[in-house]
């Protein structure tokens, strides 16, 4: 292979390795998925008419806030806190499982699973929607105290109790939902909490990046030769 068809190839590896680091990347971080609902739900902070909704992790946060938006990404309906759980087994398809709640009341999203992971996250509700709930189910939700910002476990007493991490709490029906395309556009909004998101994703794309970038600067010292 001449220098020049070397120097080619390194150009063309740099690209493809930034374009599907990139891809790869925005699908494992925001976990963006579908989620179908044929009745209104509740989610923190609203009421969503059934229909399809887009459920992700915001990047431009830490890995403790969801976003939910129109199926095509265009159209905020909420963003909110979601607090670290887990459980023994993955699932194989994403996954909303929702609490059982009171009489006349929609159902509530309790807790969101990704396929593959057997950490997920239940959702954090604003303090006088987590109330009503745990007053309807007999159990605790997980509430964003005010004006601190901490996450607390509102009680069916209408009492407030902290939180720890722990096993996912035992829900009632689940759904399932698909992942939606990584090029789907989505308009981030603006940061305004730490981001604490793990860097590994973009440590592996970075060494990648070098790899290709050897190969590059051996082509140019070749070709110079």
């Amino acid at each position: 292979m001449s220098s020049k068809s070397l120097l080619r190839v390194a150009c063309a590896a740099m690209a493809c390795l930034a374009i599907t680091a990139g891809v790869a990347s925005a699908q494992r971080l925001d976990r963006r998925t579908y989620f179908t609902f044929n009745t209104p739900v509740a989610i923190p902070g609203v009421t969503l008419p059934a229909g399809t909704y887009l459920f992700h992790l915001p990047q431009a946060y830490a890995k403790d806030v969801a976003q939910v938006l129109s199926q095509d990404g265009k159209t905020a309906y909420s963003m909110f806190f979601i607090h670290p759980v887990w459980r023994a087994e993955a699932t194989e398809k994403p996954e909303l499982e929702f609490m059982e709640t009171g009489y006349g009341m929609p159902i509530a999203v309790q807790t969101w699973w990704h396929p593959g992971e057997r950490n997920g996250w239940e959702f954090v509700y604003p303090k006088d929607q987590a109330m009503r709930l745990a007053r309807g189910i007999g159990h605790p939700v997980l509430m964003v105290e005010e004006p601190a910002g901490e996450i607390a476990a509102a009680l069916p007493t209408g009492e407030a109790a902290p939180v720890m991490e722990a096993e996912a709490p035992s829900g009632g029906e689940r759904l399932t939902g698909e992942l939606a395309p990584p090029a789907l556009p989505i308009e981030e909004p603006p940061a305004a909490l730490p981001a604490t998101a793990s860097r590994t994703p973009l440590v592996g794309m970075i060494g990648l990046m070098l790899i290709a970038g050897a190969v590059l600067i051996k082509g140019l010292r070749v070709l110079r030769s």
